[in-house]
């Protein structure tokens, strides 16, 4: 995952990924890190097998250090390029494209989403018939 400007306020990824009934936490991926004002996020996480439907959600801390939804996005492994490469634009994430006056993100802000091949047999010998060409994040 690559996060194109920072929030405005800064960020520490916090994020989760829901694909099918599985539920990738960033907290179980990656180490804490506060960025400020970079141009470039990249959150290296390990492979996530997804496949169709993806829901990904971005959580910052609100009030009394709960957590607070920042924002969201969906995307479907079928409709990724041959590059593996989705790019999310502000207009298209759920609560971030409320921020019309660039208050809490830039106008250029997006999220670019990194997908590798899935290998043509798992380890076992199985392979499931929905993967697609490009459905390991």
């Amino acid at each position: 995952l690559r996060m194109r400007t920072t929030p405005k306020a800064g960020y520490e990824p916090n994020f989760k990924i829901f694909c099918g009934g599985t539920c990738y936490k960033s907290s179980d991926m990656i180490p804490k890190v506060e960025y400020k004002n970079d141009p470039l996020i990249v959150l290296d996480i390990p492979e996530c097998p997804v496949v169709d439907e993806v829901l990904v959600v971005f959580y910052t801390k609100g009030a009394l250090g709960k957590k607070k939804k920042m924002l969201s996005f969906w995307f479907h492994t079928s409709f990724v390029g041959e590059d593996g490469v989705i790019v999310v634009d502000k207009k298209d994430m759920d609560k971030a494209v409320k921020d019309k006056k660039h208050k809490k993100y830039d106008k250029d802000f997006k999220i670019e989403v990194h997908l590798k091949d899935v290998p043509e047999e798992e380890e076992d010998g199985w392979k499931d018939p929905r993967l697609s060409r490009h459905d390991k994040m």
